[in-house]
């Protein structure tokens, strides 16, 4: 009965509540694994029918407002947080269930952000010694504050991810995240998150450096969430990176002013996220073979560090969510773009950083040797470097011979219709691709490359039909999407001159019946949106035309009849380039061969 523990008028004895209140706290961290671990073949599970159910019935009672009311309530505060108090009990109890509620209950988070879960739940963690003083109620690896920054952190991937989701689909400018981030900033998440990032970890105790990794875990995913808001906050004038970047000044003049570094060196917020990645990333895979029941949770630290780094270096959507990245060039030159860089070269050199014998560690964390969990986090981190940072970063990961597990990422991928790990390794290949140079290249890097092209040519060559009937317009537009942007992966590459032979011995078939059904096969949402794919398309045969052998095959696909079309219509190209582009390719198979003007007399060519 919620009026009788979670009103004012307590009806029963306090130890009794804090009995009913860890029990329901049980149930509901036992229904969010169960929820949590669904996928389409355990809809029918008897476990997860039993606790879908369960879960009805907690939303049904409004479980999460009562938790909130008294993790809100001031009678259970103490000024000692390492007593082991029943209104502590209660309080932590609570909290257990906000996290169990916001991790599996949509009903229940939209509530909890709604009412100031996030900022009550960061107070708390605030606290001196919440995060110090082991839980009575979970153990000893577990700080009596941990689920309150858990549930915090929860609310805000919820809000970053959902929201990410929801702004590109609405383009709607109004973004609830937003309002999140401010109300986290405002609550003092960045001197938390400071203060926390630099704490040593205690590893001669086994249970203190599970409860200290906990604790840097859930920071580190917090941080992700709210750089990946801050960098969505350019559609409203940047307020969220302006808060950010201004809480970040400000705790870090507030920690050298108190006498904090010694040597008077100003490392933030990002400087110390990135150098506890390089402090983690090196070694988790030593503690995955410990003796211990529970091994330190090193790789789960290192996923987390990635996340934030990514976030940090600039990259707003969330594992999942893929904008279409073309070029560095187009990378938003905000007021924040040279600290993106910062964050991207010092993520760089942690990750191409090499040691006397050895090599660099990202081909081995993307080969998965570290762990399998490391691998799209590492993939989007890369991402961040290449798309915020600068050509001559993109060429360190490239000589890394990261390009090589990489490739073989993109090829399982495809395979296996991983659209977002398929999309995220085809521009890691186009932005470290042009950058190869042959002999300086990490061993197999070229070769790699050019299997790469090979299934890029493929994918171009996919049919947009299914069994012989029209295929699904959702379907239609991944596959959209897919053939775009291995274009566009295609036109940098062939800016490459190891990798031309490549593109026009294997990959000009399938450009040029690409080109050529292009106008009717294509739903694009824009005419303009087409014209940039055909003039990708010509770009890139525009750099191979003078290739031996290219000039015929062109000719012999109908290269041709497309340059013919283009030029006809006149004024109704909006993008003029497009036809600056054709003519320029048409004075090449000009200049070719005799045979190929012939090819160009007959065709009509002159007349149009």
């Amino acid at each position: 009965d919620s009026s009788s523990w979670g009103g004012r008028n307590k009806a029963r004895p306090l130890k009794v509540q804090v009995k009913a209140a860890e029990c329901i706290a049980a149930v509901a961290l036992a229904v969010g694994h169960v929820i949590g671990m669904h996928t389409d073949q355990s809809a029918y599970d008897p476990t997860y029918v039993r606790a879908k159910s369960a879960l009805e019935v907690m939303e049904e009672e409004r479980i999460f407002d009562v938790a909130l009311q008294i993790i809100k309530s001031d009678s259970h505060r103490s000024l000692d947080s390492s007593r082991d108090t029943p209104d502590a009990r209660l309080r932590e109890a609570a909290g257990l269930i906000l996290l169990a509620m916001s991790s599996c209950s949509s009903v229940s988070s939209s509530y909890l952000i709604s009412n100031g879960a996030v900022s009550t739940s960061l107070t708390i963690a605030s606290e001196p010694g919440m995060l110090n003083a082991a839980s009575t109620v979970r153990g000893k690896w577990a700080s009596k504050g941990l689920c309150f920054l858990e549930a915090a952190t929860t609310l805000l991937i919820q809000a970053w991810t959902t929201g990410t989701e929801q702004e590109s689909d609405s383009g709607s400018s109004a973004s609830p995240s937003l309002n999140l981030l401010l109300e986290a900033l405002n609550s003092g998440a960045v001197g938390l998150a400071s203060r926390l990032v630099k704490t040593k970890v205690t590893l001669k105790s086994h249970d203190l450096a599970y409860s200290q990794l906990r604790v840097k875990i859930a920071i580190c995913f917090l941080l992700s969430s709210i750089f990946g808001i801050a960098s969505k906050s350019h559609d409203n004038n940047d307020v969220g990176a302006s808060r950010l970047y201004s809480a970040i000044d400000a705790d870090c003049a507030q920690f050298l002013a108190s006498g904090g570094n010694d040597t008077g060196v100003r490392t933030d917020l990002v400087g110390a996220t990135l150098n506890l990645l390089n402090a983690t990333l090196p070694y988790a895979h030593q503690f995955t073979k410990e003796d211990a029941d529970e091994p330190l949770p090193m790789v789960d630290l290192s996923e987390a560090c990635l996340l934030a780094a990514g976030s940090m270096c600039g990259l707003a959507d969330p594992i999942g969510v893929h904008s279409t990245v073309q070029s560095n060039d187009d990378a938003d030159e905000g007021k924040y773009s040279h600290l993106r860089l910062d964050a991207c070269t010092m993520a760089c050199d942690v990750l191409t950083a090499t040691k006397p014998g050895q090599g660099a560690l990202l081909p081995t964390v993307l080969v998965g040797a570290i762990g399998e969990s490391l691998i799209v986090p590492t993939l989007r981190l890369s991402l961040a470097i290449c798309h915020y940072g600068n050509i001559d970063l993109c060429g360190e990961l490239s000589q890394s011979g990261m390009l090589v597990p990489v490739g073989d990422i993109l090829q399982r991928a495809l395979a296996s219709s991983d659209q977002y790990t398929f999309s995220v390794a085809v521009v890691l290949v186009k932005f470290c691709g042009q950058c190869t140079v042959v002999g300086s290249s990490a061993s197999g890097t070229v070769e790699t490359l050019k299997n790469v092209i090979n299934t890029l040519s493929c994918v171009l060559a996919l049919s947009e039909s299914e069994n012989g009937s029209h295929m699904a317009p959702q379907r239609l537009k991944e596959l959209s999407v897919l053939k775009y942007e291995s274009l566009f992966a295609l036109e940098a590459l062939s800016a490459n001159d190891a990798l031309q032979s490549s593109i026009a011995s294997n990959v000009l078939p399938a450009l040029v019946s690409f080109l050529q059904h292009l106008e009717y096969s294509y739903s694009y949402a824009e005419e303009k949106d087409q014209e940039q794919v055909m003039l990708i398309g010509l770009k890139t045969i525009q750099r191979i035309i003078n290739i031996p052998s290219s000039t015929q095959s062109m000719m012999n696909n109908g290269i041709v009849s497309i340059l013919i079309k283009i030029i006809e219509k006149g004024d109704e190209v909006k993008n003029k380039l497009l036809q600056e582009v054709s003519l320029e390719i048409a004075q090449s198979i000009a200049q070719s061969d005799l045979e190929s003007r012939y090819w160009l007399i007959c065709s009509g060519f002159l007349n149009s």
